[in-house]
């Protein structure tokens, strides 16, 4: 088995894909939100990162929010995005791991869900957006942090 390494430049063209593609996915989902499947299903994603917070789980709570962008995709009934977007979440995937606060991520992840449960695509891909915009900024300090740029 030969595991490939990410350069800087990958890494970035990586993020940038993920961000063009998750504001679509959150877009898609508030348009074809398939009623209350759709919304239990988000509304379990929630409630197990939520629940995990509360108990001081930081892995769980980690995991959760990780699955909260599958659930996302999943509700946007998109094929041809879940084709495109599951080979670059998984070169990111332990970058994607790396926010340190989890709690953070769920008060995004639960903006996000408000929007795709009222349908508004408008909001929920300007929420995408800035949810992936910020997360970004977390997981380039913790890479710089690993290769001694900042401490």
């Amino acid at each position: 088995m030969v595991v490939r390494g990410l350069s800087s430049e990958d890494v970035d063209e990586l993020f940038d894909l993920r961000e063009a593609l998750e504001v679509l996915v959150c877009r898609r989902a508030a348009v074809r939100l398939d009623g209350p499947g759709g919304e239990a299903a988000l509304q379990a994603v929630l409630d197990e990162a939520g629940d995990a917070l509360a108990a001081g789980d930081v892995e769980a709570a980690v995991q959760a929010n990780a699955r909260f962008h599958a659930v996302l995709l999943r509700v946007s009934r998109s094929p041809a995005l879940q084709s495109v977007l599951e080979p670059v979440n998984g070169r990111l995937q332990w970058l994607l791991r790396q926010h340190p606060e989890p709690q953070v991520l769920y008060e995004e992840h639960r903006a996000i869900a408000d929007a795709v449960r009222g349908g508004d695509a408008n909001r929920a891909a300007e929420l995408a957006g800035r949810h992936l915009r910020t997360s970004r900024q977390q997981y380039e300090r913790a890479a710089r942090a690993l290769v001694g740029g900042e401490g």
